[in-house]
């Protein structure tokens, strides 16, 4: 992929700019984020040319105070002390680029420490093992390392330099050599900085049972699942400071592994872009004793991409954590993200039998910043605990800001108390910013017109329990997107005190399941939702459904019928392409069941919903698939059977290039006397696209039914 990024000149000087892999919503494919590291002596007079206009250009985090200067195709700024930015132009984040300035010294080495040092150029390693006392691993300005580097119970261990150790040419998976980047095991005095890390296998960088460790300006840039920037894991005395991390994965985990106690974490002064999960986390793995003192300060989240939360404690182990706090926190694009997510709950990470807690938390002087409707849409949070000894206890929230507006209470943030969570202190004095809590529910059924599709409406009320008149607008969003109509949404209020605003809205859907939700530029006016599922009848006349994908791309309609048992499907895709049925009978819905998710959920667009205490619920958890066919395991108890076209052997009733095939009920793995099914088709495409192209919108229909279409069988 080319660059717009066409040359980068500091101080007059020609500067080479490099790429690296990165994966980024909506997560069709792996592009290339691109960088440059920049050793000056004195301040950095800045000048990038592109290959296009500027017409805006936006110098990240916004806390480095610096505002670039932008005429034609250049952009021209200053810095005059060393930092990790990102350079944006023209309102996006395709084409940053990512700067690393240093002011090198000459550095005075220590003579006792054995020393293994690169110079520029490539050196291949595979595995690197240090195991002595006492070294110093050095990389030259322009050393790339490609491999891992492995520690284990070194006393006294440095890594310095202005190079790079890379896994950009070695595949993921379960050997040894393809897993973290920098692993640094049972040491003590340790020091790493100014290196840079891309493309790890795996985490990228961990520190398992180590004591007094310093990380001070590194850089993490990657792509894959997994790919963590820093985990720090059952270690004590540990100071990361100055560092920027571009993650697919969480940006920063604090772990235990059964390898002890965490004890003295202090994580300041870094700068965070995550593109699918957490910018700081605590978990999920709590495999010690206790947790605690654990501190993030001094941070900015310039992007955080999905509903993932911003800050995470997560435990599913036996560990008691306490004493964490998130100071002087700025987030300045994040906006679909939620704010917080303190849970007490076991997934597939956790090994422990028993549970822990989670006491004293602190979130103290946090600003969410940017422009309101678009840098940030949804100040929710969660806190579920699991019973009365093991719950979440002694949550503060001091100097908490949106868009300038300070938040005094629960309702403001959007806190949802789930189960055993003590009420949230909030500290100091604020105004009330205005807050709206709407409902939405189905108005009027939904029934088939004459055209196949179903017609209905769902009504929105809410009131004004302000002292003041609020004004704003709001629209609905309909997922799975581009697939029902919802007509005339966008809509303007303005609320005297104590009144009431009704209104309905009429859609239009064919069999599936949707979820209708508000979505409003005024962070005062929270989210309301409503989950709506359309069941469809088969018989011999028959029912045409569009068939279309996330991004708007069309594809030609399918047309299903049942006839003489067999289940009929009609396609012009069928004469080009393969098509995969998946079947599943239905059964009641379990606790924690998953009911709905779609690809928009993976970026925060909308909900997922849950079953929870017999009743729908938003599921903050499910911020992708692989949570709940693998994570929480909350698909439904149904069993799929999935059933690939051929053409030709095993597959009697259709020849290509027909339009039109004939399916068997027990071909699809049904009883022949079955009166209803859940459904879904996937067609093969050629199309870009993050998963199969499906009817119904599933998003991984061979794992989990649960957005499948009900439809019932007429005989």
């Amino acid at each position: 992929m080319k660059a717009k990024v066409m040359r980068l000149y500091v101080n007059e000087r020609e500067v080479p700019i490099a790429e690296s892999a990165v994966l980024t919503p909506p997560f069709h494919s792996v592009t290339a984020t691109y960088y440059a590291v920049v050793n000056e002596q004195e301040p950095a007079h800045v000048r990038v040319i592109y290959d296009c206009e500027v017409k805006e250009a936006c110098l990240r985090p916004l806390n480095a105070g610096v505002t670039p200067q932008a005429e034609g195709n250049c952009v021209a700024f200053t810095l005059s002390n060393p930092q990790n930015v990102s350079l944006e132009i023209n309102g996006g984040i395709e084409d940053a680029l990512l700067l690393f300035f240093d002011m090198p010294r000459e550095e005075k080495l220590p003579e006792d420490y054995t020393v293994i040092r690169f110079s520029e150029g490539e050196t291949d390693v595979d595995i690197l093992e240090i195991t002595e006392d006492k070294t110093l691993l050095y990389l030259e300005e322009g050393a790339v390392v490609h491999g891992k580097l492995r520690a284990r119970g070194v006393d006294g261990l440095i890594i310095a330099g202005y190079g790079m150790i890379t896994m950009r040419d070695y595949q993921r998976d379960t050997v040894d050599i393809n897993t973290r980047c920098v692993d640094i095991l049972d040491c003590k005095h340790v020091t790493v900085k100014n290196i840079l890390i891309t493309d790890s296998c795996q985490w990228s960088f961990r520190v398992d049972n180590c004591e007094d460790v310093l990380i001070d300006n590194v850089r993490v840039i990657g792509y894959r699942i997994n790919d963590d920037g820093f985990d720090i894991c059952g270690s004590r005395r540990v100071h990361m400071k100055n560092c920027f991390v571009r993650s697919y994965d969480d940006a920063v985990s604090v772990k235990g592994l059964d390898t002890g106690n965490i004890e003295d974490i202090l994580v300041e002064k870094c700068v965070f872009w995550n593109d699918m999960a957490r910018s700081m986390n605590v978990g999920s793995e709590i495999s010690c004793d206790l947790a605690e003192n654990i501190t993030f300060r001094d941070i900015d989240i310039i992007h955080n991409l999905t509903s993932y939360p911003i800050c995470q404690i997560h435990n599913g182990d036996r560990g008691r954590v306490r004493g964490v706090t998130f100071e002087d926190i700025r987030v300045e694009h994040a906006p679909n993200a939620y704010l917080f997510d303190l849970r007490i709950y076991r997934c597939f990470w956790n090994r422990d039998t028993e549970y822990g807690s989670i006491e004293n938390v602190l979130f103290k002087n946090i600003k969410i910043g940017g422009k309101e409707g678009k840098d940030y849409t949804n100040l929710i949070a969660r806190m579920e605990g699991k019973d009365e000894e093991h719950a979440i206890r002694n949550v503060r929230i001091e100097g908490l800001t949106v868009f300038g507006k300070k938040v005094m209470s629960e309702a403001e943030c959007g806190i949802e108390r789930i189960a055993y969570a003590e009420p949230v202190q909030f500290l100091g004095e604020g105004k009330d910013f205005g807050l709206l809590l709407p409902t939405l529910s189905v108005s009027k059924p939904f029934r088939r017109n004459a055209g196949g599709a179903y017609r209905g409406s769902v009504r929105l009320c809410m009131k004004n329990e302000n002292e003041y008149p609020v004004s704003g607008s709001f629209f609905l969003k309909l997922a799975p997107k581009n697939l029902g109509v919802c007509e005339n949404s966008q809509t303007s209020y303005r609320l005297l005190p104590g009144e009431c605003m009704e209104k309905e809205y009429e859609l239009t859907l064919t069999p599936g399941k949707y979820l209708v939700q508000t979505a409003s530029n005024e962070i005062g006016m929270k989210n309301a939702w409503c989950l709506i599922q359309i069941d469809g009848e088969l018989s011999a006349e028959p029912v045409t459904l569009p068939m279309t994908d996330y991004d708007g791309n069309d594809f030609p309609e399918a047309r299903l019928s049942f006839r003489n048992g067999f289940l009929i499907l009609e396609s012009e895709y069928l004469r080009t392409h393969t098509a995969t049925v998946y079947t599943a009978l239905p059964v009641p819905s379990v606790e924690e069941e998953a009911l709905f998710t779609a690809e928009e959920c993976d970026f925060g667009e909308v909900n997922a919903v849950k079953l929870y205490h017999g009743k729908e619920a938003i599921a903050y958890e499910l911020g992708n698939p692989y949570e709940i066919s693998m994570v929480y395991l909350n698909m439904p108890k149904t069993q799929i059977h999935a059933y690939r076209m051929t053409d030709g052997a095993g597959f009697r009733h259709y020849r290509r290039p027909s339009a039109r095939a004939l399916f068997p009920l027990t071909l699809l793995g049904l009883p022949e006397n079955c009166e209803e099914m859940l459904l879904e088709i996937a067609f093969d495409s050629e199309v870009e696209g993050r998963y199969e192209k499906t009817l119904f919108r599933s998003v991984m229909p061979q794992a989990t039914s649960h957005l499948y279409a009900k439809f019932k069988l007429k005989r």
